[in-house]
């Protein structure tokens, strides 16, 4: 790498730097003033542009750099598309917040409503041409943490942070929408997210003791280093800590309420975390003929040819159930089906949804990945889940309709 990439290098990221940087303040700024008539939001907003713009330019030159460095592929593009992304990006999640405050005048909403509609799409396919402009960078297989050589952060860990972060996020955002304080459950975060990764840990001990557990010492059961994380004992742990929690320490929060607006968030923490195991080329399907894939990004095909062989992605094919999952449960059944679910069901439908998954999924894997004895512990915990789930939504019915019976 020359002098002259460096520069480019150095320029591009000082840029991205404090215009996110800048970004963010001004965000900040807008969401705390009661956008009216009387606000200048007119310079406000050219002013949050501007920092849009400074931190979109800065990552196009990146990217330019790369590319011309790797002496591959159309340099334009590698400017064009990240600078787009970017631009479009930022003034989409502008929207998206601004949207969801409560002092906002009537006459923002129809433009942020079309604003968020237009860019959604634009967004998604500059990140795609991004992806496939900054390829040839790219060597396979991917390196899987940081430093490349010899990582001592994997990206399995980044991952599981950055889903467990946004997750926690979004349920501070509705705690928020309704009310309270912003950091009011940053103490059961704190709480649930290390029990989650312990509860990870001891399920994934559980289902493969007799395999690789039993007879070896005794640390190797807390040897996370290793790997062997199963995200069904994680999201379970991490759950079940946090409910008990609330329960002990925080009378000020009502648990059947919260329990809805913070369990449907692991969903994306999962579909999030599931890039992990894309990095890690592990938790794949069947050899798959390639020509039936190609609509995926070229990096993420180059990534899942494993021994010479096209492996059927199924990290990406679970994400996006994750993801969709999210959605069902929070405006499928928290809007749509608002008139007919009773506190508890959303929460619940987590298992419904969680478990069908992992009931379809686990058997599609290949055979090195699934656990237990008999390659079926995931498989079967998946449809118990799914079976409780469905038994609980019921019995939530039963009583909270027998309780407003004898309570009229």
């Amino acid at each position: 790498m020359d002098i002259t990439t460096l520069a480019f290098l150095f320029l591009g990221g000082a840029g991205v730097g404090f215009g996110i940087y800048r970004f963010i303040k001004s965000l900040t700024h807008f969401y705390a003033l009661p956008l009216t008539k009387q606000t200048p939001y007119q310079t406000l907003g050219l002013n949050h542009f501007f920092y849009i713009f400074l931190a979109a330019v800065g990552l196009g030159v990146m990217s330019f750099a790369l590319v011309q460095d790797a002496g591959e592929g159309d340099t334009m593009m590698a400017f064009a598309n990240p600078f787009l992304l970017l631009l479009s990006g930022l003034w989409l999640w502008t929207a998206i917040r601004l949207k969801g405050k409560k002092d906002i005048s009537d006459q923002f909403h129809p433009l942020l409503s079309s604003t968020i509609i237009l860019l959604i799409v634009p967004t998604a396919v500059f990140f795609y041409l991004t992806l496939e402009s900054i390829e040839p960078i790219f060597t396979y297989p991917l390196p899987k943490g940081i430093p490349f050589e010899s990582p001592l952060v994997t990206f399995y860990a980044i991952f599981i942070l950055t889903g467990a972060i946004l997750a926690y996020q979004l349920t501070e955002y509705e705690f928020i929408k309704r009310g309270k304080k912003k950091g009011f459950v940053e103490d059961v975060f704190v709480i649930a997210f290390p029990a989650g990764i312990l509860g990870a840990r001891l399920w994934y001990v559980w289902g493969q003791w007799d395999l690789e557990f039993a007879g070896e010492p005794l640390w190797k059961i807390f040897a996370v280093w290793e790997g062997g994380l199963a995200i069904m004992g994680g999201a379970l742990g991490g759950a079940l800590v946090g409910i008990l929690y609330v329960l002990w320490k925080r009378k000020d929060i009502a648990i059947i309420q919260a329990v809805d607006w913070a369990i449907p968030t692991i969903l994306v923490a999962q579909a999030i975390g599931r890039w992990g195991n894309f990095f890690n080329q592990e938790v794949y399907g069947a050899v798959a003929d390639v020509n039936q894939w190609l609509w995926l990004p070229t990096f993420v095909r180059e990534q899942m040819t494993i021994f010479g062989e096209f492996r059927t992605p199924l990290f990406l094919i679970e994400s996006f159930i994750n993801l969709t999952g999210f959605f069902v449960l929070k405006f499928g059944m928290g809007v749509g089906l608002s008139k007919w679910i009773k506190q508890g069901d959303i929460a619940l439908g987590y298992l419904v949804w969680y478990g069908l998954t992992r009931g379809i999924m686990e058997p599609l894997r290949d055979p090195t990945y699934n656990m237990g004895n008999q390659g079926q512990w995931s498989v079967i915990w998946g449809w118990v889940f799914f079976a409780v789930g469905i038994l609980a939504i019921l019995a939530n019915h039963i009583i909270q309709d027998q309780w407003k019976k004898r309570h009229v």
